[in-house]
């Protein structure tokens, strides 16, 4: 009776809700001929491969989920765009841990946080996109590479060197 205790006190520790606005997005696109789908899905960066089966949304403005998750994984939330007859993934990367993540969806961006990965990594991203905005390529390749120093136990570095790819390979040398 309490391995049946410890094991479910356990199982909960290990959930994990998300939710997201996207309201935001679909003002973005109003008048683009755009439109968001009724439908989402949570995808694992490192191997590709679905966390979850397409999940329809009752509200297309609001996406809430729930689940268990054994160890943290880097992944995509995929929201569905529709136009003109055809479907374009957007993808919003979080950290998918126990606890309760809040995804701020923007127009083709987002902030995530409310779990410890996710509260260390998007502060930090988003002053790495603010200095790229304003050109200081310098200081966000220097911010970049402070972070994954720091973090280097653990899995958000692997995010911060993921978004690095796009980078040029001299970029990649000065990490």
């Amino acid at each position: 009776r309490s391995t049946l205790m410890a094991m479910t006190g356990w199982a909960q520790e290990n959930n994990h809700t998300i939710k997201a606005d996207v309201s935001d997005l679909i003002k973005y696109y109003e008048g683009q001929e755009k439109e968001l789908s009724d439908s989402i899905y949570l995808l694992d960066i490192t191997t590709q491969k679905p966390v979850t089966e397409k999940i329809a949304l009752k509200d297309p403005t609001k996406i809430e989920l729930s689940g268990y998750v054994d160890s943290p994984k880097i992944i995509h939330l995929i929201v569905f765009q529709t136009f003109e007859g055809w479907t374009r993934n957007l993808y919003f990367p979080l950290f998918l841990e126990p606890g309760n993540i809040v995804v701020d969806v923007e127009a083709e961006s987002s902030y995530t946080q409310g779990t410890p990965l996710n509260n260390a990594f998007f502060p930090c991203n988003r002053k790495i996109r603010e200095a790229e905005k304003n050109g200081n390529t310098e200081q966000a390749i220097q911010l970049s590479a402070d972070y994954v120093l720091e973090h280097s136990k653990d899995l958000s570095a692997v995010l911060m060197l993921y978004s690095m790819k796009n980078k040029t390979d001299e970029d990649a040398k000065q990490l």
